[in-house]
């Protein structure tokens, strides 16, 4: 009976795992494609000490490098607002997009911190420095694409105010 009992607890604590390996891999394999953020508001004010933008057509978005391997494990990139002392509002998610030759093609892209930073936007700006051109860096994990990275041109796509932003980068084994 002892023995009939051991191989019944072993055979439950397989199926457990198992099952428990088999849900964590169907979760990663249906995550959406996430849809554009809705815009900011660009007319609501912030209580701080310095200017909101309203243009945001002098605001870009760099990496540190323009190639990158596919091993890569994190990329910083670099908001700047180019209009001195203006503060702006930026996504908290950079979205990812690979070009397959015709068009970009928006990625599943759900970082380590997803579920504490997604769908959040925040404000960028240093107060009392008029004459400062406002920056803030973010990160991209490229191993959090969902199917992974393969050779190629990528763009990393940033919300700012009612707009977007983007740069452009390579990956390469």
């Amino acid at each position: 009976m002892k023995r009939n009992t051991k191989a019944l607890a072993g055979f439950l604590t397989l199926a457990i795992l198992i099952g428990l390996a088999g849900c964590k891999k169907e979760e990663i394999r249906d995550y959406p494609v996430l849809a554009d953020p809705s815009p900011a508001d660009i007319t609501q004010t912030v209580p701080m000490d310095f200017e909101m933008e309203t243009d945001y057509s002098n605001i870009s978005v760099k990496t540190e490098k323009d190639t990158y391997s596919k091993d890569t494990e994190e990329i910083v990139y670099t908001i700047t607002n180019h209009n001195p002392g203006k503060g702006f509002y930026y996504f908290s998610l950079p979205y990812v997009e690979f070009y397959d030759g015709e068009s970009w093609i928006r990625l599943a892209y759900y970082p380590p911190d997803y579920h504490q930073e997604a769908g959040v936007w925040n404000v960028c700006g240093v107060e009392g420095e008029p004459e400062m051109e406002f920056s803030t860096n973010g990160i991209f994990y490229p191993q959090s694409v969902t199917g992974g990275i393969q050779d190629g041109a990528y763009r990393l796509v940033i919300f700012v105010g009612d707009t977007w932003v983007s740069y452009q980068f390579r990956f390469e084994n």
